[in-house]
């Protein structure tokens, strides 16, 4: 086998890492070393070393080591791929940030309502992971789209208590029998809150799609959120 191989101790030397960091990385499946003998000593390729150093360019960018194990599984055939993708990440991270600071400063000269606080919490709750997830799904030109409207804070708490309301209602009319009229106007402002979102585009309505279709290889955040709401959606929609 011509290939050169690295012992736990040469990889952590060549990366300035501890061994510690490189059995921990192991365990978290972040970085599994391509070869352990019979004796369990682990040997690592020139491949893991590119793996090592991502990893460790990630975390210096601030990224949870979720997301750089969400990152890795992506099993990128080139190198200018991981490139491509590190720098989607980073970016994502960066809108995550504004998020943040608008959210802060949507609070700083005003004295908010406990239902906006709340709505700002679960928008800052929204990781990196599900924020990348969920931008996987559509077309170029549906996130080209999407980036051009410059949605602010106070327009994602707008949206986000407009769904929670309709969930609402749609659960109290669900539970108490609800006549037919009931349900139509529940549908009426369902499809508004969608074409609100995809404005008649078709790329968009298309990611819409596959988000829904691909929910089962969702981050945790999302898939509770379907769960929660699945009954609810079906009633809507039936």
């Amino acid at each position: 086998m011509n290939e050169k191989y690295y012992t736990v101790g040469e990889l952590a030397k060549i990366a300035q890492v501890t061994a510690k960091t490189l059995h921990f990385y192991e365990k978290k499946g972040l970085l599994v070393p391509s070869l352990v003998s019979e004796s369990n000593y682990r040997y690592y390729s020139f491949n893991d070393i590119e793996k090592l150093q991502l990893i460790l360019a990630l975390k210096l960018f601030g990224f949870s080591l979720n997301d750089i194990k969400y990152l890795m599984k992506s099993k990128f055939a080139t190198l200018q791929e991981s490139l491509i993708s590190q720098l989607e990440l980073i970016n994502s991270k960066i809108e995550s940030l504004n998020h943040i600071k608008s959210a802060l400063v949507s609070i700083k000269d005003k004295e908010p309502k406990i239902n906006d606080l709340i709505t700002i919490f679960k928008v800052i709750k929204m990781n990196n992971q599900t924020n990348t997830w969920l931008r996987g799904n559509y077309s170029e030109e549906a996130l080209t789209n999407l980036d051009n409207r410059n949605f602010t804070m106070d327009d994602q708490i707008e949206v986000t208590n407009k769904w929670n309301q309709l969930f609402a209602d749609a659960r109290n009319a669900m539970n108490n029998n609800a006549d037919e009229s009931i349900k139509l106007q529940l549908k009426q402002r369902y499809n508004d809150l969608i074409y609100s979102f995809t404005q008649g585009n078709s790329e968009l309505q298309e990611g819409l799609s596959q988000v829904w279709s691909r929910i089962d290889e969702a981050p945790q955040e999302m898939k509770n959120f379907y769960s929660e709401n699945k009954d609810v959606m079906e009633y809507i929609n039936s």
